[in-house]
């Protein structure tokens, strides 16, 4: 709850992510559990302005192509220096790169991602269809 308290109001930080369509079908907890989460997914994107989600169709030409499948970018806002790459690692913490041709590649990785994204509209759409999709 503290961190998304980060989110709201006027002087919350600006949150961008990009969110592979493959993980919008991962089912945990069942049909209800899935299509609330997916819900929850919706009402952020519709409703939060410095939320800026997006849905990477599966379609992409450029789906599952990242470098890693769980990169989280940290950047000072508007400025290159200080950034770093945190690569979540499955069931082995992770790995935080802030210097180098590696930084570099991932951030390449990342912006190439970014060009296959549709609107905000079109995120809602996508998400509406799998909410819509969901049997039980």
């Amino acid at each position: 709850m503290r961190r998304q308290a980060l989110l709201e109001g006027d002087r919350g930080v600006i949150y961008e992510a990009l969110i592979a369509e493959a993980a919008l079908l991962t089912q945990r907890g069942g049909p209800a559990a899935q299509r609330e989460q997916l819900r929850h997914l919706y009402n952020v994107v519709e409703n939060k302005p410095r939320v800026h989600l997006r849905v990477l169709p599966g379609s992409s030409p450029r789906a599952g192509s990242a470098l890693h499948n769980a990169i989280t970018l940290i950047k000072p806002y508007d400025d290159d220096r200080g950034r770093a790459v945190y690569l979540e690692n499955r069931n082995r913490g992770g790995e935080l790169i802030s210097e180098g041709p590696e930084l570099e590649a991932y951030v390449q990785s990342l912006d190439e991602l970014w060009l296959d994204i549709g609107s905000k509209e079109d995120t809602l759409k996508l998400i509406q269809h799998h909410i819509d999709q969901i049997k039980g």
